[in-house]
């Protein structure tokens, strides 16, 4: 347990980001948003850059016709397997949707937000 709290926090970012995944990721804190041009890609190389950190993103994203990614469930974890947090974002077509998370291992806190979600959680 004392390993999560070594971890990260997520909080969510108000700044703007394009409409891409964007991740920087360092010792000390990740930066990252998901929408609805996430490819397959990004996803994958978001989680060996978290795996990088010590840390495990797990995700089961569903993507749309056009291969837009249309919704995401994930899982955040320490490698031993401890949870550390999970969330999800089922309407990431809508315009201005955004999944925002900010991982900063010193303050120790998880928190969730997905932007733009209009589903009935």
């Amino acid at each position: 347990m004392n390993r999560i709290k070594t971890i990260f926090m997520l909080l969510f970012m108000t700044a703007g980001f394009s409409s891409f995944a964007q991740s920087v990721v360092t010792s000390a804190e990740s930066q990252i948003a998901i929408t609805s041009a996430t490819t397959r890609g990004e996803l994958a190389q978001l989680s060996r850059d978290l795996k990088a950190q010590e840390i495990v993103f797990k995700y089961w994203p569903k993507f749309d016709n056009q291969q837009k990614l249309a919704s995401i469930s994930f899982e955040i974890s320490a490698n031993d397997g401890a949870m550390a947090g999970s969330g999800e974002h089922k309407t990431l077509q809508n315009a201005d949707s955004v999944l925002r998370i900010r991982l900063n291992k010193t303050t120790n806190a998880v928190e969730i937000q997905a932007i733009g979600d209009t589903s009935n959680h």
